[in-house]
């Protein structure tokens, strides 16, 4: 029953294990505003620790870990691409899913078509088209 070390995020390493203290920390993910607010987005999953002590912390939409006994696994965040929370002895929990997002300047023409419902909103000075879903868009 040792603690796990945690998965990397998009900006730093998972956190290290601390033998027979703790289990790691998810690593460092990325924020970013290209959607119109400031969303954190591929953070790392937390480790975990089979003696029932603490449970890493996932961050920026990574899942968090278990701790062998109540505590269990949690999922990355969908559309935030965070790591899925480590497990001990169980199954470990998925990655959250994937997002893209397009923005250019809104005084140019919108898509002349896409594919897979993309939403599509104008942010201040800016066009975004945001995919969670398989999908074409045409200029």
């Amino acid at each position: 029953p040792y603690p796990s070390g945690a998965g990397g995020g998009a900006c730093s390493v998972g956190g290290s294990a601390i033998s027979n203290v703790a289990p790691g920390n998810g690593g460092t993910g990325i924020t970013s505003s290209i959607s119109g607010s400031p969303i954190q987005y591929a953070g790392g999953g937390g480790g975990s620790w089979g003696n029932g002590g603490p449970f890493g912390l996932g961050v920026a939409g990574g899942g968090n870990g278990d701790n062998g006994n109540s505590i269990t696994t949690t999922t990355g965040l969908a559309n935030t691409g965070g790591g899925g929370g480590a497990s001990y002895g169980a199954t470990s929990g998925a990655g959250g899913s994937g997002i893209v997002i397009l923005r250019y300047p809104s005084y140019l023409a919108p898509a002349t078509s896409t594919t897979g419902s993309p939403e599509m909103y104008v942010a201040g000075a800016w066009r975004v088209y945001k995919f969670v879903a398989s999908g074409t868009i045409t200029f």
